[in-house]
This record gives C-alpha cells, sequence and structure tokens, in this order.
C-alpha cells in the first residue's frame, strides 16, 4: 500500500484492517503517510476502516447486501449518498441484480 502511494502520492482509501489492529499500529500507517506526502511535497489521504471479527485475507464487505449503505451513513453521521459518492473511482465495483 505505501508503495503505491509513493507512485501516485494520492493516499491510502477504504483500507479495510482486522478489528483487532492495535491503535499504535495504525497511527503507524497514518504517520508514514504523511512521511510520503511531505517527502513528495503533496496532499495525501489516509481512510482506514476497522473490520470487527475479521483477519487478514478474509472478504469485507463494507456495504451491500449484508451491509446497508445506511447503517455505515448513520455510524458516519451522514447521508447515503454522501458515502456513496466519497468512494474513491480506483475502489472495483461489482454489480449485482436481483
Amino acid at each position: 500500500l505505501e508503495a503505491m502511494t509513493c507512485v501516485c502520492s494520492v493516499g491510502l482509501d477504504m483500507i479495510a484492517v482486522p478489528g483487532d489492529t492495535t491503535a499504535e499500529t495504525i497511527s503507524a500507517i497514518i504517520a508514514d503517510e504523511a512521511a510520503i506526502g511531505m517527502v513528495n511535497s503533496k496532499t495525501t489521504a489516509v481512510r482506514i476502516i476497522p473490520a470487527p471479527g475479521c483477519k487478514v485475507g478474509d472478504t469485507v464487505e463494507i456495504f451491500g447486501r449484508n451491509a446497508p449503505v445506511q447503517r455505515l451513513a448513520d455510524v458516519l453521521d451522514t447521508i447515503p449518498y454522501e458515502v456513496l459518492t466519497s468512494v474513491s473511482p480506483r475502489v472495483k465495483r461489482v454489480y449485482y441484480r436481483e
């Protein structure tokens, strides 16, 4: 992830980490990202999403059939539209029809 940031200098967006990831580890990731931004003289951002009950290699559904976008919007104190439009275009979309 950090190597990708060095190339494109935009940041880490919507990265799910295991729910038991320590605050120190998350802080270190943010500090590394800030350092890359300083070295490159560019603004970078970090959006990390802890996924409770998950471990490395698990599939995480941020929102979808089992995790309605309204639930995430409520946690973020916003509306579903803002959640959906804030997802970077670099995030792979998977569409399905019922």
